[in-house]
């Protein structure tokens, strides 16, 4: 993909878990592309164009509030049947 036909480049700049890490969108020729990068991959010092950067929150759905939910009940109940 030519530099040309690139319209808009974003940063992502996300903490989910405590876990910083960095999406990279790239919007060209009507497409969008999105690329994740681990806290310790630094590729933004080698784009060769301006980009946009932006801080976003991410939410839990309600199935994962949910699942996680259960889990820690889970824990107490056998934390209670083992030491209760």
């Amino acid at each position: 993909m030519p530099f040309a036909e690139i319209e808009e480049i974003v940063v992502y700049r996300v903490k989910q878990m405590l876990i910083p890490f960095t999406v990279l969108q790239i919007e060209a020729c009507g497409q969008t592309y999105q690329f994740g990068f681990n806290p310790w991959a630094k590729p933004l010092p080698y784009l060769p164009i301006s980009y946009r950067e932006e801080q976003i929150h991410l939410k839990h759905s309600t199935f994962s509030i949910g699942l996680r939910a259960m889990i820690i009940f889970y824990l107490i109940y056998l934390a209670w049947r083992k030491f209760g």
